[in-house]
């Protein structure tokens, strides 16, 4: 690089024009992604958190189009090449595969709605079975606290208090940091 000029070589020069608003856009995305929130570095890896969904690490993902390789930067990491998909199969592709004859259950079909794409999609019939148990679940009254410290401190002995009468307790949080 001289004078702020970097030389691309020709055969890169298509590649890096369609890539440069791309790269562009994720380095102000990585400036503003939060360590714990949107991803968690361990053993000097980034690894991305569904953080929209599920809250779960996704220990095998890498970002693309450059945010993975920003995230390394902002954080002095190893900085790894960029990686491009070359060969990619849809679930309803796999399962096309296999032809009509598939049986499957789940206590998790979803909405109204997500039952319909799923008959309407993959061509299959939908049953609710009903629990064999009565459910035990119990949601506790809600709690405001005139602050964080006091909402924690609800939190904390509403928890040990359940767990006394061992009952099992589930505390959902936002985030990894706030857990």
């Amino acid at each position: 690089m001289e004078k702020n000029i970097i030389k691309i070589p020709g055969n890169f020069k298509e590649f890096v024009e369609k890539q440069q608003s791309k790269w562009i856009h994720n380095a102000i995305v990585a400036l503003n992604y939060q360590e714990n929130i949107h991803y968690v570095i361990h053993e000097g890896v980034i690894k991305p958190v569904d953080y929209n969904s599920t809250g779960i690490v996704q220990s095998s993902t890498n970002w693309s189009n450059g945010l993975h390789q920003f995230l390394q930067i902002k954080h002095s990491l190893k900085v790894t090449s960029e990686t491009f998909t070359t060969n990619f199969m849809s679930n309803m592709g796999y399962f096309k595969k296999y032809g009509c004859n598939l049986f499957g259950f789940t206590g998790t079909l979803g909405s109204e709605k997500a039952k319909e794409v799923l008959s309407k999609v993959y061509h299959v019939d939908l049953i609710c079975i009903p629990s064999l148990h009565q459910r035990q679940y119990h949601e506790l009254s809600t709690v405001v606290a005139p602050n964080q410290t006091k909402w924690l401190n609800e939190i904390c002995s509403s928890a040990i208090n359940e767990a006394s009468k061992e009952r099992g307790t589930l505390i959902i949080c936002e985030t990894i940091e706030h857990a």
